[in-house]
């Protein structure tokens, strides 16, 4: 099971979409590590653009410190980082440690959804408390809960869904049916956001 990950979001140049999306993939199965590239549907900021994010996953910080070391050793690794992020504007990388993984995850999913909420100075670890006491009141696709290492506020929320439909299902849920644990979610947090994002690549 999977204790951190590493994302790289990556916004692409005018015209390059398409040629950034095919290199990303590429790197991800040539090394063949568990996690997944998605490509923005929505995005957290309306002015940033499209961005294409991949996702590694690790089952410990030290294993992610050892691919950082190799990194850091091989001038190909550098160059073929380098050779894509050529085709960016911008490029931005972020540790989130896992304080719980997903479950009940679709067998074939196509969308995922990210929730970031800000909680209220000094409140994280208790927003955090609130996110797994609402996780749990669902059996089904239950979202998975970290913590980004770059932020003393904020957490991530992160579901995958099979249809746009089943994910439009999942952000309407009537207010009914967290009742004033929901309410609780609100009084904690500054701010909320979320993207939805097409999975054009998984390894499990």
């Amino acid at each position: 099971m999977a204790n951190a990950i590493f994302n790289i979001v990556r916004r692409p140049l005018e015209g390059q979409s398409k040629n950034l999306l095919g290199a990303v993939i590429d790197q991800m199965k040539g090394h063949g590590r568990p996690g997944n590239v998605t490509s923005s549907l929505t995005s957290f900021d309306s002015m940033a653009g499209i961005h294409v994010t991949s996702t590694l996953n690790f089952e410990s910080l030290s294993e992610l410190e050892e691919l950082q070391d190799s990194f850091y050793a091989d001038e190909t690794m550098q160059d073929a980082w380098d050779t894509t992020a050529s085709l960016c504007k911008s490029v931005s990388t972020t540790v989130l440690e896992i304080v719980a993984s997903p479950e009940n995850v679709p067998a074939n999913p196509k969308y995922m959804l990210r929730t970031i909420a800000s909680a209220k100075r000094g409140k994280r670890e208790e927003l955090i408390d609130l996110a797994l006491s609402m996780r749990d009141k669902t059996n089904s696709n239950k979202a998975g809960i970290l913590k980004p290492m770059n932020s003393f506020q904020r957490i991530r929320l992160t579901r995958a869904f099979g249809t746009l439909e089943d994910l439009s299902a999942a952000i309407n849920v009537s207010n009914a049916e967290y009742g004033s644990t929901l309410e609780k979610f609100i009084a904690l947090t500054d701010s909320v956001t979320r993207s939805v994002s097409r999975i054009h690549y998984l390894n499990r």
